[in-house]
């Protein structure tokens, strides 16, 4: 069976350098606890929140964004991304919950508490190559959830929000949405 580290992740980077003088940092672990995890689950995305796991999943036809009792494994919220999409990060903004795809250039915009998908949104045309998430700062993501004024799509009936890495340089969703 899979297990989670999470508390090894923890663990690492609270534990200081160890340095041989002039030498390059070196930092060491100790696993103090390991938590059960779903074998069949393979893990794009991943955060800790209110005493649960977050977790986006990624396989061909297969991806899915769950809630998961850490101690347990006990998925006890999931919703399931339509088969074309390979789902990649995660990350939490207030009230939403916002995942990425792979390939497909989509970024999915849910209700962090129920998991409904909220406003669409398409990737900028130049982001072709794929998408993973990034570390926004409140400022970025501040304008971010701004911009998501409660639009729909009449050709599809999912919501979307996006952002991208391309060039080296993240293309704000403000960018995207009045190009």
């Amino acid at each position: 069976m899979r297990i989670l580290i999470v508390a090894a992740a923890i663990t690492a980077c609270a534990c200081g350098p160890v340095t041989e003088a002039g030498g390059i940092p070196e930092y060491s672990y100790e696993i103090v606890h390991t938590y059960p995890h779903d074998r069949l689950a393979f893990t794009e995305g991943l955060f800790y929140l209110n005493g649960f796991l977050y977790e986006s999943t990624g396989l061909p036809e297969q991806s899915s964004v769950r809630k998961v009792r850490l101690e347990t494994g006990e998925v006890v919220q999931k919703h399931d991304l339509p088969g074309e999409y390979f789902g990649e990060g995660i990350i939490a903004w207030k009230d939403r919950l916002i995942q990425m795809t792979y390939t497909t250039q989509v970024g999915f915009v849910y209700d962090l508490a129920t998991f409904t998908v909220h406003n669409c949104r398409m990737l900028a045309p130049n982001c072709a190559s794929g998408t993973w998430p990034a570390s926004f700062s409140r400022s970025f993501l501040s304008s971010v959830a701004s911009s998501f004024s409660c639009l729909t799509s009449s050709i599809i009936s999912r919501c979307w929000a996006c952002a991208c890495l391309a060039s080296s340089a993240l293309l704000p969703l403000a960018s995207v949405i009045n190009s």
